[in-house]
Protein backbone atom coordinates (compact mmCIF):
# COMPACT_ATOMS: atom_id res chain seq x y z
CA UNK A 1 0.00 0.00 0.00
CA UNK A 2 1.14 3.45 -1.19
CA UNK A 3 1.55 5.61 1.66
CA UNK A 4 -0.13 9.58 1.27
CA UNK A 5 2.40 12.44 1.10
CA UNK A 6 2.80 13.45 5.00
CA UNK A 7 1.67 10.53 5.99
CA UNK A 8 4.00 7.71 8.18
CA UNK A 9 2.64 4.20 9.09
CA UNK A 10 4.37 2.89 12.47
CA UNK A 11 4.57 -0.25 13.89
CA UNK A 12 3.92 -1.12 17.36
CA UNK A 13 5.89 -4.02 19.39
CA UNK A 14 4.07 -7.58 18.79
CA UNK A 15 2.30 -8.75 21.84
CA UNK A 16 4.53 -11.52 22.38
CA UNK A 17 7.34 -9.08 22.43
CA UNK A 18 5.70 -6.19 24.75
CA UNK A 19 6.55 -7.41 28.27
CA UNK A 20 9.92 -7.60 27.84
CA UNK A 21 10.29 -4.04 24.90
CA UNK A 22 8.90 -2.03 27.59
CA UNK A 23 12.04 -2.56 30.12
CA UNK A 24 14.75 -2.79 27.20
CA UNK A 25 16.72 -0.46 25.53
CA UNK A 26 14.77 -1.06 22.59
CA UNK A 27 11.70 1.15 23.85
CA UNK A 28 13.72 4.61 24.05
CA UNK A 29 14.89 3.84 20.54
CA UNK A 30 11.24 3.17 19.54
CA UNK A 31 10.30 5.96 20.55
CA UNK A 32 13.57 8.12 19.03
CA UNK A 33 13.47 6.36 15.58
CA UNK A 34 9.61 7.62 15.35
CA UNK A 35 10.88 11.55 15.64
CA UNK A 36 13.74 10.84 13.62
CA UNK A 37 11.53 8.93 10.34
CA UNK A 38 8.75 12.25 10.73
CA UNK A 39 12.29 14.69 9.89
CA UNK A 40 13.88 12.60 7.34
CA UNK A 41 10.35 11.07 5.90
CA UNK A 42 11.22 13.28 2.35
CA UNK A 43 14.57 11.22 2.23
CA UNK A 44 12.75 8.12 1.81
CA UNK A 45 10.79 8.66 -0.89
CA UNK A 46 13.56 8.06 -3.04
CA UNK A 47 14.88 4.45 -1.60
CA UNK A 48 14.90 1.60 -4.56
CA UNK A 49 16.04 -0.89 -2.65
CA UNK A 50 17.52 -2.36 0.85
CA UNK A 51 20.57 -4.32 1.03
CA UNK A 52 22.30 -6.40 3.99
CA UNK A 53 25.47 -8.51 4.34
CA UNK A 54 25.60 -12.37 5.34
CA UNK A 55 28.59 -13.81 5.87
CA UNK A 56 31.18 -14.75 8.62
CA UNK A 57 32.83 -12.14 10.99
CA UNK A 58 35.52 -11.12 9.97
CA UNK A 59 35.72 -11.51 6.43
CA UNK A 60 35.68 -8.41 4.74
CA UNK A 61 32.18 -6.72 5.10
CA UNK A 62 33.17 -3.40 7.11
CA UNK A 63 35.62 -1.97 4.14
CA UNK A 64 32.75 -3.24 1.76
CA UNK A 65 29.71 -0.98 4.16
CA UNK A 66 32.14 2.05 4.24
CA UNK A 67 32.86 2.05 0.02
CA UNK A 68 28.83 1.85 -0.31
CA UNK A 69 28.19 4.05 2.58
CA UNK A 70 31.00 6.77 0.30
CA UNK A 71 28.47 6.67 -2.42
CA UNK A 72 26.21 9.72 -3.17
CA UNK A 73 23.08 7.68 -3.39
CA UNK A 74 23.75 5.04 -0.81
CA UNK A 75 23.14 5.16 2.88
CA UNK A 76 24.75 1.93 4.82
CA UNK A 77 24.62 1.47 8.78
CA UNK A 78 27.72 0.22 10.73
CA UNK A 79 26.77 -2.63 12.58
CA UNK A 80 23.07 -1.39 13.34
CA UNK A 81 21.91 -5.22 13.37
CA UNK A 82 18.41 -4.67 11.73
CA UNK A 83 16.89 -7.82 11.91
CA UNK A 84 16.78 -7.70 16.06
CA UNK A 85 14.46 -4.28 15.31
CA UNK A 86 11.79 -6.57 13.24
CA UNK A 87 9.76 -8.67 16.28
CA UNK A 88 9.61 -5.44 18.15
CA UNK A 89 7.47 -3.93 15.03
CA UNK A 90 10.13 -1.19 14.01
CA UNK A 91 8.42 0.10 10.73
CA UNK A 92 10.59 0.56 7.72
CA UNK A 93 10.86 4.34 7.84
CA UNK A 94 12.26 3.52 11.31
CA UNK A 95 14.45 1.49 10.62
CA UNK A 96 15.70 3.47 7.85
CA UNK A 97 16.29 6.72 10.03
CA UNK A 98 18.11 4.61 12.52
CA UNK A 99 20.48 3.53 9.01
CA UNK A 100 20.70 7.26 8.32
CA UNK A 101 21.96 8.08 11.85
CA UNK A 102 24.47 5.25 12.51
CA UNK A 103 25.83 6.09 8.90
CA UNK A 104 26.18 9.82 9.59
CA UNK A 105 27.07 9.05 13.30
CA UNK A 106 29.95 6.80 12.13
CA UNK A 107 31.67 8.44 9.35
CA UNK A 108 32.64 10.67 12.14
CA UNK A 109 34.60 8.26 13.89
CA UNK A 110 36.18 6.64 10.41
CA UNK A 111 34.01 3.60 9.89
CA UNK A 112 35.49 1.32 12.11
CA UNK A 113 35.92 0.13 16.11
CA UNK A 114 39.44 0.82 15.93
CA UNK A 115 42.48 2.49 14.25
CA UNK A 116 41.96 1.81 10.87
CA UNK A 117 40.60 4.47 8.59
CA UNK A 118 37.93 3.02 6.21
CA UNK A 119 36.79 6.63 5.47
CA UNK A 120 36.97 6.74 1.49
CA UNK A 121 38.56 10.20 0.39
CA UNK A 122 36.60 13.17 -1.03
CA UNK A 123 33.12 11.45 -1.34
CA UNK A 124 30.04 11.00 0.76
CA UNK A 125 30.85 9.33 4.00
CA UNK A 126 27.67 9.93 6.10
CA UNK A 127 26.18 12.22 3.43
CA UNK A 128 24.22 11.56 0.71
CA UNK A 129 22.98 13.71 -2.61
CA UNK A 130 19.81 10.78 -2.44
CA UNK A 131 19.25 7.75 -1.09
CA UNK A 132 18.40 4.78 -3.42
CA UNK A 133 19.93 1.81 -1.62
CA UNK A 134 20.20 1.87 1.84
CA UNK A 135 21.36 -1.23 4.01
CA UNK A 136 23.34 -2.60 6.97
CA UNK A 137 26.97 -3.83 7.57
CA UNK A 138 26.28 -6.67 10.20
CA UNK A 139 27.64 -9.64 7.93
CA UNK A 140 28.05 -11.88 11.43
CA UNK A 141 25.41 -11.33 13.50
CA UNK A 142 22.67 -11.09 10.73
CA UNK A 143 23.93 -14.72 9.77
CA UNK A 144 24.08 -15.75 13.09
CA UNK A 145 20.08 -14.75 13.76
CA UNK A 146 18.74 -16.40 10.72
CA UNK A 147 20.91 -19.72 11.71
CA UNK A 148 17.63 -20.14 13.90
CA UNK A 149 15.43 -17.87 12.21
CA UNK A 150 15.41 -17.92 8.78
CA UNK A 151 11.67 -16.35 8.75
CA UNK A 152 13.33 -13.12 9.43
CA UNK A 153 14.38 -12.54 5.87
CA UNK A 154 10.25 -13.22 5.03
CA UNK A 155 10.20 -10.68 7.92
CA UNK A 156 12.33 -8.15 6.56
CA UNK A 157 10.64 -8.22 3.28
CA UNK A 158 7.44 -7.60 4.62
CA UNK A 159 8.71 -4.73 6.58
CA UNK A 160 10.72 -2.97 4.11
CA UNK A 161 8.55 -3.30 1.27
CA UNK A 162 11.19 -2.92 -1.36
CA UNK A 163 13.54 -5.53 -3.17
CA UNK A 164 15.88 -7.11 -0.78
CA UNK A 165 19.29 -7.31 -1.71
CA UNK A 166 22.69 -9.24 0.07
CA UNK A 167 25.68 -9.62 -0.28
CA UNK A 168 27.42 -12.71 0.42
CA UNK A 169 31.67 -11.65 1.99
CA UNK A 170 34.20 -14.92 1.17
CA UNK A 171 37.32 -15.47 3.20
CA UNK A 172 40.08 -17.93 2.95
CA UNK A 173 38.94 -19.89 5.81
CA UNK A 174 42.37 -20.67 7.67
CA UNK A 175 42.13 -16.59 7.74
CA UNK A 176 38.84 -15.92 8.51
CA UNK A 177 38.85 -18.57 11.46
CA UNK A 178 42.81 -17.25 12.52
CA UNK A 179 41.59 -13.91 13.16
CA UNK A 180 38.27 -14.94 15.20
CA UNK A 181 40.77 -16.83 17.16
CA UNK A 182 42.52 -13.59 17.52
CA UNK A 183 39.52 -11.96 18.27
CA UNK A 184 39.00 -13.86 21.34
CA UNK A 185 42.93 -13.34 22.34
CA UNK A 186 43.72 -16.76 21.94
CA UNK A 187 47.16 -17.85 20.74
CA UNK A 188 46.37 -21.26 18.89
CA UNK A 189 43.52 -22.87 16.76
CA UNK A 190 40.61 -24.65 18.81
CA UNK A 191 38.23 -26.61 17.72
CA UNK A 192 35.33 -23.97 19.14
CA UNK A 193 36.67 -21.41 16.27
CA UNK A 194 36.16 -23.80 13.83
CA UNK A 195 32.67 -25.28 14.64
CA UNK A 196 31.72 -21.05 15.17
CA UNK A 197 33.38 -20.75 11.36
CA UNK A 198 31.48 -23.44 9.71
CA UNK A 199 28.27 -22.44 11.48
CA UNK A 200 28.16 -19.51 9.65
CA UNK A 201 29.35 -21.18 6.74
CA UNK A 202 26.70 -23.48 6.58
CA UNK A 203 24.26 -20.85 7.20
CA UNK A 204 24.85 -18.82 4.46
CA UNK A 205 24.65 -21.89 1.65
CA UNK A 206 21.19 -22.69 2.72
CA UNK A 207 20.81 -19.11 2.56
CA UNK A 208 21.87 -19.20 -1.13
CA UNK A 209 19.55 -21.88 -1.58
CA UNK A 210 16.57 -19.95 -0.95
CA UNK A 211 17.88 -16.29 -2.23
CA UNK A 212 16.96 -15.51 -5.92
CA UNK A 213 20.28 -15.29 -7.38
CA UNK A 214 19.74 -11.92 -9.20
CA UNK A 215 19.45 -11.10 -5.59
CA UNK A 216 22.74 -12.37 -3.81
CA UNK A 217 26.16 -10.72 -4.86
CA UNK A 218 29.02 -12.54 -3.57
CA UNK A 219 32.59 -11.01 -3.31
CA UNK A 220 35.89 -13.29 -2.42
CA UNK A 221 38.31 -10.71 -0.52
CA UNK A 222 40.99 -11.52 -2.24
CA UNK A 223 39.19 -10.96 -5.37
CA UNK A 224 37.97 -7.22 -4.33
CA UNK A 225 41.97 -7.14 -2.72
CA UNK A 226 43.60 -7.98 -6.45
CA UNK A 227 40.68 -6.15 -8.38
CA UNK A 228 38.92 -3.50 -6.14
CA UNK A 229 37.47 -1.31 -9.10
CA UNK A 230 36.13 -4.32 -10.74
CA UNK A 231 34.38 -5.48 -7.82
CA UNK A 232 33.22 -1.77 -6.83
CA UNK A 233 31.71 -1.65 -10.25
CA UNK A 234 30.02 -4.95 -10.00
CA UNK A 235 28.52 -4.03 -6.76
CA UNK A 236 27.41 -0.40 -7.79
CA UNK A 237 25.70 -2.26 -10.72
CA UNK A 238 23.86 -4.94 -8.70
CA UNK A 239 22.56 -2.39 -6.57
CA UNK A 240 21.27 -0.64 -9.53
CA UNK A 241 23.47 2.82 -9.07
CA UNK A 242 25.64 4.44 -11.82
CA UNK A 243 29.65 3.96 -10.15
CA UNK A 244 31.51 7.97 -10.84
CA UNK A 245 34.51 7.58 -11.94
CA UNK A 246 35.81 9.67 -9.11
CA UNK A 247 33.67 7.62 -5.99
CA UNK A 248 35.44 4.40 -8.25
CA UNK A 249 38.92 5.44 -8.13
CA UNK A 250 38.56 7.45 -4.54
CA UNK A 251 37.15 4.39 -2.84
CA UNK A 252 39.76 1.90 -4.67
CA UNK A 253 42.48 3.82 -3.15
CA UNK A 254 41.65 2.60 0.87
CA UNK A 255 41.99 -1.03 -0.36
CA UNK A 256 44.71 -2.86 1.49
CA UNK A 257 47.04 -3.77 -1.52
CA UNK A 258 47.66 -7.47 -0.15
CA UNK A 259 45.69 -9.73 2.02
CA UNK A 260 46.09 -10.19 5.99
CA UNK A 261 47.30 -13.76 6.56
CA UNK A 262 45.67 -14.20 9.65
CA UNK A 263 46.95 -17.94 9.55
CA UNK A 264 50.04 -16.96 10.07
CA UNK A 265 50.01 -15.42 13.46
CA UNK A 266 48.68 -18.03 15.55
CA UNK A 267 49.38 -21.87 15.81
CA UNK A 268 47.67 -24.49 13.58
CA UNK A 269 48.08 -27.98 14.26
CA UNK A 270 48.39 -30.65 11.28
CA UNK A 271 44.87 -31.99 12.85
CA UNK A 272 43.25 -28.50 12.99
CA UNK A 273 44.33 -28.01 9.33
CA UNK A 274 43.09 -31.47 8.11
CA UNK A 275 39.77 -30.74 9.97
CA UNK A 276 39.08 -27.42 7.81
CA UNK A 277 40.18 -29.13 4.57
CA UNK A 278 37.90 -31.95 4.93
CA UNK A 279 34.52 -29.12 5.59
CA UNK A 280 35.52 -26.62 3.27
CA UNK A 281 35.51 -29.41 0.76
CA UNK A 282 31.95 -29.45 1.27
CA UNK A 283 31.02 -25.97 0.14
CA UNK A 284 31.81 -24.86 -3.35
CA UNK A 285 32.07 -21.33 -2.21
CA UNK A 286 35.08 -22.08 -0.58
CA UNK A 287 36.42 -23.85 -3.47
CA UNK A 288 40.26 -23.70 -4.14
CA UNK A 289 41.47 -22.14 -0.47
CA UNK A 290 44.09 -23.79 1.03
CA UNK A 291 46.32 -23.60 4.04
CA UNK A 292 49.45 -24.23 1.98
CA UNK A 293 49.49 -19.98 0.25
CA UNK A 294 52.96 -18.34 -0.51
CA UNK A 295 53.96 -16.31 2.44
CA UNK A 296 55.51 -13.69 -0.03
CA UNK A 297 52.52 -11.03 0.91
CA UNK A 298 52.61 -11.75 4.78
CA UNK A 299 52.45 -8.61 6.53
CA UNK A 300 53.88 -8.70 9.97
CA UNK A 301 52.68 -5.65 11.08
CA UNK A 302 49.48 -5.78 8.94
CA UNK A 303 47.23 -2.77 8.91
CA UNK A 304 44.06 -4.43 8.24
CA UNK A 305 41.94 -7.09 7.25
CA UNK A 306 41.23 -5.54 3.95
CA UNK A 307 41.67 -1.56 3.97
CA UNK A 308 44.54 0.39 5.28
Amino acid sequence: MRLARGTLKFGVPSPEHADSFATSPASWLFVKSLVMAMQKRAVFEDVQAYCMFIGCRRSGSSILGAILDAHPRMAFAHELDVLQFLDYGFSKEQIFSMILDNSSRFAQFDRGWSSRSHIVPDQWNGKFEEVNVIGDKKAGASTRRLMTRPDLIDKLRQTIRKPVKFIHTVRNPYDNISTICRTHKHSSICQEHVDMYFDHVATCARLKKVIPADELYEVRSEDFISGPTAVIRGLSAFLGVTCPADYLEDAASIVFPNPNQSRFHVKWNEAMIRSVKRELAEYEFLEGYSYDEAQANFQREPMGELGR
